[in-house]
């Protein structure tokens, strides 16, 4: 990767055009120089080639640790890069700029441990799952406390849950709790409670599902089920999330000033013990060249980095050792129709993955902040085999599988392209020194991101980019966009379809034991890596840059904007 690379002319506008995109002239960090630019066919088809190892390119990267113990006090100000959340409800918004402030400010029945790689109780001291698989009983935490002062019980939780499926709340997640006996009834009012949610005592609670599922029990860490007192809830209403939201979490609300910036303060009470810091702001800033600024100045304690500031600041004496990085659970690629020519063809995606040089284009457009990936799911995600072999860059092994599959001088084909910086339109530029000397055509047609969605959904492309990701289960992940009945809307966008990858998957959703849950899904990975529904191009490396006086940022892979701030603290001796 560090070895001298070339750039052609399209790749070098390309470069120059992504520096172009980014606001006027944000202050250089000092002294750093400025950057520069489903037919299977007869044969067998071959195997994938092997592929450097994440595991030895992808390692997360944490602060150095801190000598000194941790002390008490001071503000965190970050940046909202999103725009302003609109409500801090959290059943209403489930978008990045919401969550970063209300993972804060709520708790759930459980929680993802990134550091252990599983589920730990949050508000649950514990659990137990019936045999079957279709009963989950939480034995809740004595003397948790609600930011309002009263002690957070069962009756709270399914409130909260019940809450979520309400039509009056119009809340997001709602469909993932279906698996609940009785919550369609109740959602369509043919029931006035959930009959598979119990509260048999005050700390006990109880979920009563439908039928034996793997990946429910992962939903519930989600934000969005977390518990709210129904009081404050129903003082403000519709406006729970901007005039008081009110939960268990260790921060609670101050303020929230529209598109401007919102305040927490530490909860003294809360279960964990007492957060370090005093204060949260979190400012809403969308603009990369007035966050650099105000980070530099000091104003900002710590902030996600693009491609051009990471290539700015890791060649920086100054601020390299400061770099917080971690591959995120986001594959960048190519999605190949494979109900459509010439992708019915498994050989001709394998010449597309063949076909382009990922090194390269991660240290050239990207500026390295990208890793090359060697299969669908990212190398954070629990599961992943270090030991699967990906696509290296090999154009006259893609040439020959072109022509084996009849199409020896390539072929025309229109790339639908959203608003994405890497994988949209710009996406043509950057891979067209590779697909050029296989007659490889691209013509782009370009669409907003929600149209993007929707053609997707409906099939409509031959070849379309996008990013996809955002889970920590890898069974979800793969289940989603690999069984063959989610074709279209809920997630398998290539249309692929294979007997042996559905048998596996059924097999993993009933299997209660993780360690052969996850070789089923394993099993999954390497198959559709082999027969390449997508174009593997890279796993996204998320950066935070972290002033020197800040403790305890961590490398997140869901998103590294989702910091539990809790355990953060502030060094006052490096505080300037």
């Amino acid at each position: 990767m560090k070895r001298p690379l070339r750039m052609g002319p399209l790749l070098a506008a390309f470069t120059l055009a992504v520096m172009a995109c980014a606001p006027a002239a944000p202050a250089p960090p000092p002294s750093t120089p400025a950057p520069t630019a489903p037919a299977k066919p007869a044969a067998e088809p071959p195997k994938p080639a092997e592929a450097a190892k994440p595991a030895e390119q992808a390692k997360p990267t944490a602060q150095p640790a801190a000598a000194d113990q941790p002390q008490k006090g001071g503000t965190i100000t970050r940046p909202i890069l999103y725009g302003d959340p609109a409500s801090l409800d959290p059943i209403l918004q489930t978008r990045v700029a919401a969550r970063l402030v209300t993972m804060n400010i709520f708790s759930q029945l459980i929680k993802y441990d990134y550091d252990k790689k599983t589920y730990v109780g949050d508000l649950a001291e514990k659990w137990e799952v019936s045999p079957d698989g279709l009963t989950y009983t939480f034995s809740l935490r004595k003397g948790v406390k609600f930011h309002n002062g009263r002690e957070l019980k069962a009756a709270d939780v399914r409130y909260s849950f019940e809450r979520v499926l309400d039509k009056k709340w119009s809340a997001a997640d709602f469909s993932n709790l279906f698996k609940i006996k009785g919550a369609e009834d109740f959602r369509e009012g043919r029931a006035s409670e959930v009959s598979g949610l119990k509260v048999p005592d005050e700390y006990t609670f109880v979920i009563e599902t439908r039928e034996a599922d793997a990946i429910f029990f992962g939903t519930l860490s989600s934000v969005s089920y977390s518990a709210v007192p129904r009081e404050e809830v129903e003082k403000y209403g519709l406006e729970f999330g901007v005039k008081g939201p009110v939960g268990s979490g260790p921060f609670k609300f101050e303020s929230y000033t529209k598109d401007d910036q919102i305040t927490l303060t530490r909860f003294d009470d809360y279960y964990k013990g007492p957060a370090y810091l005093d204060k949260l702001v979190f400012r809403t800033m969308s603009e990369a060249g007035t966050r650099q600024n105000e980070f530099l100045a000091g104003n900002l304690d710590f902030m996600v980095l693009t491609d051009a500031q990471y290539r700015q600041f890791r060649e920086d004496a100054k601020w390299k050792n400061q770099l917080v990085e971690v591959p995120e659970l986001f594959t960048r690629i190519l999605i190949m129709n494979v109900t459509k020519k010439p992708f019915d063809d498994v050989r001709v995606r394998q010449a597309m993955n063949y076909a382009i040089n990922r090194e390269e284009t991660i240290e050239n457009v990207l500026f390295g902040k990208a890793y090359v990936p060697t299969g669908p799911m990212q190398s954070s995600m629990p599961g992943y085999d270090p030991n699967l072999k990906g696509y290296t860059y090999e154009p006259a092994k893609a040439k020959d599988l072109l022509a084996a599959a009849g199409y020896p001088n390539g072929f025309e084909v229109e790339f639908v392209a959203g608003t994405h910086p890497v994988v949209g339109p710009k996406a043509a530029d950057t891979l067209k020194p590779y697909f050029d000397p296989l007659g490889i055509k691209l013509s782009v047609k370009a669409v907003e991101g929600a149209a993007l969605t929707q053609v997707l959904q409906d099939g409509d492309f031959v070849l379309a980019g996008t990013s996809t990701g955002g889970t920590v289960d890898p069974l979800e992940f793969v289940w989603a966009r690999f069984y063959s009945k989610n074709a279209g809307l809920a997630g398998n966008y290539a249309r692929y379809s294979n007997p042996k990858i559905d048998e596996l998957l059924d097999k993993a959703r009933a299997t209660l034991n993780e360690s052969e849950r996850l070789k089923l899904v394993a099993e999954v990975n390497r198959i559709a890596t082999e027969e390449a529904p997508w174009l593997l191009w890279h796993y996204n490396k998320a950066v935070q840059i972290v002033q020197p006086w800040v403790r305890g940022v961590k490398p997140i892979p869901t998103d590294i904007d989702y910091q539990d701030m809790h355990q953060m603290w502030i060094d006052k001796a490096q505080k300037r």
